[in-house]
């Protein structure tokens, strides 16, 4: 498998997906006219990963996402899920700027949803897109 980098937009995350050292990173907003074209291909690479995937680090810190992106990340979580039944280890940071409670609750929401426990950051700090 290849790591796979995109880099931000105003309307787009940074994404980083690197297979050999399990870390997953989707940082920044997300409301593209098409989300399911902009995530499809990760899509793919998650569905793919999960056959063998290592000890998995996932980093999200969104500042925004609109409600297509909203499903199409709750579908990556639920595909991820599949790496703790098989016994691997998933670690997943949700971040949070401390004045954002519509992010920190879409983290409870997407964990509970997921069944995958979420770490939850609080940032002191907004990320600056």
């Amino acid at each position: 498998m290849n790591t796979i980098t995109i880099q931000r937009t105003t309307n787009s995350p940074d994404i980083l997906l690197d297979p050999k050292k399990g870390i997953i990173e989707i940082k920044g907003a997300s409301f593209l006219e098409d989300s399911s074209a902009f995530y499809s291909p990760i899509l793919d690479w998650v569905a793919e990963y999960v056959k063998s995937p290592v000890a998995t680090t996932v980093h999200v810190e969104l500042t925004y996402f609109n409600s297509s992106a909203a499903k199409l990340l709750l579908t990556i979580f639920k595909i991820l899920g599949a790496i703790e039944k098989k016994n691997i280890s998933l670690t997943v940071n949700w971040s949070y700027s401390e004045d954002d409670e519509d992010i920190r609750d879409s983290g409870h929401d997407f964990s509970k949803l997921s069944g995958i426990k979420f770490n939850m950051i609080e940032n002191d700090e907004p990320e600056r897109d």
